[in-house]
């Protein structure tokens, strides 16, 4: 067998494992924040991953939690710094109503005791703005996918896609 045609057997099995490591069910990705720039560029970048079905926007945590109750998202992108409200008691209160998901705390500044305040709230991730981009939106979502589905994971609804992080989004 010539190179070439090893070369197109490796590749022909690699997409062979990653098309069957694709989730029956696609994920569902709630983004709250009440900047609309924020929450459109995170959407953009979500939108165009095909793991992802649906992207929901919510621009205060009202409007978080009745999205959260009707649509159940596997991951919740969370703004901390949404005025009128305490953030914290505002993941424990998302947590109640969509309980299987996955909450990413975003926040404009680096607060180690904000963010151990969010984990013990009930988030699984804390990212800072300031250093977003796409790769590290896709980071942190891969991160949570495979948190969840690990011995002693959270388990829930980001389960049905744990193997899509091991192929890479």
């Amino acid at each position: 067998m010539s190179q070439v045609g090893f070369e197109q057997e490796s590749e022909s099995k690699y997409l062979e494992s990653a098309i069957s490591a694709l989730p029956e069910e696609l994920i569902t990705v709630m983004i709250v924040d009440d900047h609309v720039l924020i929450r459109q560029a995170i959407s953009h970048i979500l939108s165009s991953q095909s793991v992802i079905g649906r992207v929901v926007t919510a621009q205060d945590y009202i409007e978080a939690r009745e999205q959260a109750a009707k649509v159940q998202p596997d991951i919740i992108w969370l703004d901390m710094r949404i005025s009128c409200s305490n953030s914290i008691t505002e993941i424990g209160r998302l947590r109640k109503v969509s309980p299987a998901s996955h909450i990413i705390v975003l926040t404009d500044l680096e607060d180690e005791q904000e963010a151990f305040a969010a984990i013990m709230a009930g988030a699984q991730g804390y990212r800072s703005k300031q250093d977003l981009d796409e790769d590290e939106v896709m980071a942190a979502i891969n991160m949570i996918i495979c948190l969840a589905s690990a011995p002693g994971g959270t388990g829930g609804s980001s389960s049905k896609i744990c193997r899509i992080a091991a192929v890479g989004i």
